[in-house]
């Protein structure tokens, strides 16, 4: 099976009670010819994670998700 790759914006990233992390991310949509590419194939959705340490996502900026069956 083909890697999908995805790219996402990061929307917020907020502490849970149990000290865990939700980070927030949508596809992205305009601000560059990559991105409006990207947003022809993927025009919407949502990836909701919930990690121990937030410092690797960061509201505002962009991150690839690669997808592929393990």
């Amino acid at each position: 099976m083909a890697k999908v790759r995805c790219k996402m914006k990061c929307s917020k990233t907020e502490e849970n009670a149990d000290g865990t992390h939700c980070v927030e991310m949508f596809p992205v949509t305009s601000g560059s010819t990559e991105n409006e590419t990207f947003f022809k194939w993927t025009p919407g959705g949502q990836l909701t994670l919930r990690v121990l340490n937030e410092q690797h996502f960061k509201p505002g900026k962009e991150y690839y998700i690669d997808i592929e069956e393990a």
